[in-house]
This record gives structure tokens, sequence and C-alpha cells, in this order.
């Protein structure tokens, strides 16, 4: 009888812990498609130019070209949930930090419309 107890503990608790994980990877996954899908088109009425937006795109790809295989091994060294929040959060500000710096210079323009 005890096991069988146990073995319920251990099945409510990896329940409560997957479900953690996967409403944080979808709140992740949800903001990472919305900017994938805003940014190109904030590039392009910005700047009225398709080359511009190329440029965007292709550097979008660029970091993972340079350094996915060194920080590949170092991930694999440093303790993951960490280095996953670290990186979330990491993300987030730098993803907040676009409309912040519109928005300043927009005021720095004197107001006109972009």
């Amino acid at each position: 009888m005890q096991a069988n107890t146990t073995t319920n503990k251990q099945i409510r608790k990896f329940n409560s812990d997957f479900w953690k994980y996967w409403t944080g990877q979808t709140i992740s996954n949800l903001g990472s498609s919305i900017t994938l899908f805003a940014l190109p088109l904030l590039v392009y009425k910005i700047s009225g130019s398709a080359l511009n937006l190329g440029i965007a795109s292709a550097a979008t790809f660029l970091p993972y070209l340079l350094f996915g295989l060194i920080l590949g091994a170092w991930v694999d060294r440093v303790d993951r949930k960490r280095m996953m929040i670290g990186t979330d959060i990491a993300r987030a500000l730098i993803v907040a930090s676009i409309p912040l710096l519109f928005f300043l210079a927009f005021l720095l323009s004197g107001g006109s419309t972009l």
C-alpha cells in the first residue's frame, strides 16, 4: 500500500512539473512567434526598403552561424534550468527594448510620423 502512495505522489509531482514547463514554453513560444512576425513588418514600415528587410532577416540568423557551436559546448557545462531562465529574461528585455527605442526615436525626431 505504501509503494502505491509513493507512486501516486511521483505521478502528481511529474504532472505538476510538466504543466509548469509546458505553460512556460507555450508563453515563450508565443512571444517568439509574435516577434518573428512583427519585427520584419516594423523594419519594412520604418525603412520602406526591401533590402533593409532582407539584411535584418539575414542578421537574425547570423548569431547562430557565428556562435552556435561554441555556445552549444558551453551550455552543456552549465545548469540548464538557470540558463533557460536567464536567456528567456534576457530575450524578453531585448524585445522590450525595441518599442522603447522606437518611441525614444519618435520623441527625438520631434514627434513626426515615420
